[in-house]
């Protein structure tokens, strides 16, 4: 788990960290050699909720070479991309799930990942709405 994480500043955290407590307690390759959360925007456009899980390994090697990088953001919702030997990643693709998908359904969505296998698309949502009434009540520091 990342060090430091303040829920006030981070209310995705709950959301995430569930999705990524999944695949911690799965053991094993399914868990993400990394994770991290942010509130900002690198390029530009207006800050936004967003997290990143990486794996520096995957069952896949021809298509993940240098590993995977699963993002979600509040816009967005989640998408996937082949990492590159120097830390970037490939241009990202939409995984075929909601925003707030349930946690089980994202992290099973990695785990598929991992093995070069394409989640099957989903539409059911989590039934937590606390941290999606956070989300949308978050406004930039």
């Amino acid at each position: 788990m990342p060090d430091l994480i303040d829920p006030n500043r981070f209310p995705h955290y709950w959301y995430i960290a569930t999705v990524v407590g999944l695949l911690v307690r799965a053991g094993g390759p399914v868990e993400p050699t990394q994770w991290w959360l942010s509130d900002c925007a690198d390029d530009g456009t207006p800050p936004t909720l967003s997290a990143q899980l990486r794996w520096e390994v995957t069952s896949a090697p021809d298509l993940y070479p240098h590993g995977l990088v699963v993002f979600w953001d509040r816009e967005g919702g989640w998408e996937r991309a082949a990492a590159d030997a120097h830390g970037g990643h490939a241009t990202p693709l939409p995984l075929r799930m909601p925003v707030w998908a349930r946690p089980s359904d994202a992290a099973s969505g990695c785990a598929l990942l991992l093995c070069g296998v394409e989640p099957a698309p989903t539409t059911e949502v989590w039934n937590n709405a606390l941290v999606p009434a956070a989300v949308d009540r978050w406004r930039p520091a």
